[in-house]
């Protein structure tokens, strides 16, 4: 059934994909015109002054009354020509109501799937360096460093197990062997802990590979685990420094080198933040925020 414009000022404009306006040319050259049609311009717009549409299950039919060898325009149709409906944005009648609209567009003829795409394109993983305790950030999981062979007392290892005992620490033994770049998801189901973090991930550090590998295997185990708020310390510090990287400067850009790599291999990333945590330390802070400032 077709559906007629107002009828007091019969006409309507239809604007056009942009991409099919030259198929649409090609149809208003036929000969049935009579050059009573101008050619879709740079505004993908058509207005037929007097006609009407109809809508049925293969496309849209436009049909344009008289040509400008007829005096009769309100008596005959010129023959119509036809599209499929993913051409058409939108149609209006002169007085800019409209009367068809393809929900897949926007007004202004852009894709909103396209517009779903690029917000996608623009997400980007959060990267931030802030002072203070790791186990009082919030997060969903704690990254961090344990050996193969089981000698987890100091530093971060300390921090977390004067907090939730020997809970997720357990866990890892339990997942025996470990080996270099092993990691393991220590979840905190059924610990009571005044920490602030919810989740470790334990990743095998034996100093045998970049320290980029380790950041990068614990990122990619976030993911797996579905975390989107995930925490660091500053890894091969200390007594580590000097074994596989050599200075402080060097590790800090292996470790942002990891989520380099990282947000390569996972470039629409679900990880909403990584934050890394220093303890009283503003000079590697500064190093830190550097090296971040440079992905990009």
């Amino acid at each position: 059934m077709f559906q007629t414009t107002n009828q007091t000022k019969p006409g309507i404009s239809i604007l056009f994909c942009k991409n099919d306006v030259g198929e649409i040319n090609k149809l208003l050259t036929k000969d049935y015109f009579e050059g009573s049609l101008n050619p879709v311009g740079e505004d993908c717009v058509l207005t037929l002054p007097v006609g009407l549409y109809g809508a049925g299950f293969g496309g849209l039919q436009f049909y344009c009354y008289g040509s400008a060898k007829s005096d009769e325009a309100y008596l005959l149709p010129a023959c119509p020509f036809c599209t499929g409906y993913n051409s058409v944005v939108w149609i209006k009648d002169l007085d800019g109501n409209i009367l068809w609209k393809n929900w897949n567009y926007n007004e202004d003829g852009t894709g909103k799937q396209d517009d779903e795409e690029e917000d996608k394109e623009m997400k980007k993983t959060l990267v931030r360096v802030v002072s203070g305790d790791i186990a009082q950030q919030k997060a969903d999981a704690l990254i961090t460093a344990i050996n193969s062979g089981g000698l987890w007392f100091g530093g971060i290892d300390g921090v977390i197990q004067r907090l939730a005992g020997g809970h997720f620490h357990t866990q890892a033994k339990q997942a025996s062997p470990l080996f270099h770049e092993k990691t393991i998801v220590a979840t905190g189901d059924g610990c009571s802990h005044n920490g602030k973090f919810q989740n470790v991930i334990f990743v095998v550090d034996d100093l045998e590979s970049p320290l980029r590998n380790i950041v990068y295997k614990g990122l990619s185990s976030a993911v797996e685990a579905g975390f989107k708020t995930v925490t660091l310390p500053t890894i091969r510090m200390g007594v580590m420094l000097g074994t596989v990287e050599k200075t402080a400067e060097d590790a800090v850009n292996e470790m942002v080198h990891g989520i380099k790599e990282y947000m390569s291999e996972f470039p629409n990333s679900p990880i909403d933040e990584i934050i890394f945590v220093v303890y009283n330390d503003k000079q590697l802070q500064t190093l830190l925020n550097k090296a971040i400032a440079k992905i990009a």
